[in-house]
């Protein structure tokens, strides 16, 4: 078994572990108690990389479900997926999550194309506290299992894990977030063994910031 296969395969069965035995019985992490460290508007609490929900500097309070339509356009073919992620705070400052989806591929050039799983990301993120109540600091680590068809290009047939800090900063009239890590990829491929894939290590870097249109309505923007 290659390093990293096993690597991530003991990360796997740790999160598994202590999600299931403690996420219904531990309480979320309580709000604090001085009112200078709530939130300025209803906006400052929307999720910013609504794509990556696991690189925003936040933890969820308690737990947090979801589903998303997704439409990716590449030069030889499209996806489209449908997605289910949840999150939860088992402990304290901690938040363990997942992700995973079904789709259907369009290909040209005589690439195979068909339906199936996506990959299957999981992480965990704890958050280290903060200089001010307006700013929060996590830091986390995300492992993504080869459970997408490759053959349909819904998948890359390689273990990936990720270490990376993140940063949420409120300010008077938007939010700001930020994070930064590094990603180690295992060797893979796509649309079957047609299309071998080289794993390396490479740095992530993102951004974004969220402003209020309107008391039901924001604008996301991300880098």
């Amino acid at each position: 078994m290659k390093p990293l296969v096993r690597g991530t395969s003991v990360l796997l069965c740790v999160l598994l572990t202590v999600g299931l035995s403690t996420a219904f019985a531990q309480e979320p992490d309580p709000a604090p108690a001085s009112s200078t460290s709530q939130p300025k508007s209803s906006f400052a609490k929307d999720r910013l990389f609504l794509r990556w929900f696991e690189y925003d500097g936040e933890i969820v309070n308690g737990q947090w479900w979801e589903g998303d339509i997704v439409y990716t356009n590449f030069e030889n073919y499209d996806a489209f997926t449908m997605e289910v992620l949840a999150a939860l705070q088992p402990f304290r400052k901690l938040e363990l999550g997942g992700r995973v989806g079904f789709g259907t591929t369009n290909t040209e050039r005589g690439l195979p194309d068909g339906s199936g799983a996506t990959d299957l990301d999981l992480w965990a993120k704890y958050r280290l506290g903060a200089s001010s109540p307006d700013t929060d600091v996590s830091v986390g680590g995300k492992v993504t299992i080869p459970t997408g068809d490759d053959r349909a290009g819904l998948g890359y047939d390689a273990f990936a894990f990720t270490l990376y800090g993140a940063l949420r900063q409120e300010l008077q009239n938007s939010v700001f977030t930020a994070y930064a890590g590094i990603q180690w990829n295992d060797n893979g491929r796509i649309f079957g063994d047609g299309s071998r894939l080289e794993g390396k290590t490479a740095g992530v870097l993102g951004g974004g910031v969220v402003l209020p249109l309107s008391n039901a309505s924001s604008f996301v923007g991300l880098a």
